[in-house]
């Protein structure tokens, strides 16, 4: 059997189940009885759909993925916390309040160490049965979600590509503060850029797209290039003011600020499934330094 738990953010609450009785007893967490719509649970539709006039057939179209449903089912039983009287009220309370605000609510499944979540938000009545009629020995709830993402996503994972790194640099010390000014404050450097190119990694099943933050100094801007295409910020940046290329929503911002009428190339790329694509930076001004980080969560269906 998997070793499957499962944790609920929002609202500030933090709701933790576990599939092994053994784990539930000892840390007082409901015990998880199903979880339908975790896997597959995602249909599609094709658009348009129109038939071709006076020909056999259709015209092709694109398959679109709609939300995934997905039912928590839960119970709970006498053994799970036997020292308290109250035990069956309480943990009935604490389980219909799940998901009660607007949300959305981070879902995370850890399976055997295999970590995917989506956001999600209740969809529906949860249905609330004692185990047998009444008793307070258990009781099962099941509680519909609906995750408006059809994808789930892995942990993200940090990339550095290459270019300058910022790095602690060993200066005169006639303060005895070693790495650190007078003030207390981390001495920080350029360094020369890394040889060796990190690669962006998705060993999803469907594309990702990254996230990338340049954090430089240069007057002609910056342009960056992955999977045979080449996104252009043709505008100066300054290490203050790091610019964030976000390759799903084809975006550029700035201190929060959208700045994508700076863009003069649009060449947003995906990393396909099981792929690993190394990026590539170059800055366009000869003076110019800096690097970039991009943040990628592999990608699954």
């Amino acid at each position: 059997m998997s070793n499957i738990e499962i944790t609920l953010e929002g609202g500030g609450v933090t709701d933790v189940f576990h599939n092994i009785w053994d784990q539930c007893e000892a840390r007082g967490l409901m015990h998880i009885e199903g979880l339908e719509g975790w896997y597959g649970g995602v249909g599609s539709s094709v658009v348009p759909d129109i038939e071709r006039y006076r020909r056999h057939g259709r015209f092709p179209g694109r398959t679109i993925r709609g939300e995934r449903k997905i039912t928590l089912t839960l119970t709970w039983i006498r053994s799970i916390f036997p020292s308290s009287d109250n035990a069956y009220t309480a943990f009935a309370r604490m389980s219909s309040s799940i998901a009660w605000g607007e949300g959305p609510y981070r879902m995370t499944v850890n399976e055997d160490g295999f970590i995917l979540s989506t956001d999600v938000q209740l969809d529906g009545e949860p249905i609330f049965q004692p185990l047998y009629p009444g008793s307070e020995a258990g009781f099962r709830i099941r509680i519909p979600l609906r995750a408006q993402d059809p994808f789930l996503y892995a942990p993200e994972a940090i990339t550095t590509v290459t270019g300058y790194t910022k790095t602690p640099v060993q200066l005169n010390d006639p303060y005895g503060h070693g790495l650190v000014n007078a003030d207390g404050q981390q001495v920080m450097a350029w360094s020369m850029p890394s040889q060796t190119a990190e690669p962006i990694v998705n060993s999803g099943t469907v594309d990702s797209w990254p996230t990338i933050t340049v954090v430089g100094n240069s007057s002609g801007g910056a342009q960056l290039h992955l999977g045979g295409g080449s996104v252009y910020y043709a505008a100066p940046m300054y290490e203050q003011a790091p610019v964030v290329l976000d390759y799903y929503k084809g975006t550029a911002t700035v201190n929060g600020r959208d700045a994508s009428y700076n863009l003069r190339r649009r060449d947003w790329r995906p990393i396909p499934p099981g792929t690993r694509l190394v990026p590539r930076l170059a800055f366009m001004s000869d003076s110019a330094y800096g690097y970039a980080e991009a943040a990628n969560r592999s990608t699954f269906i």
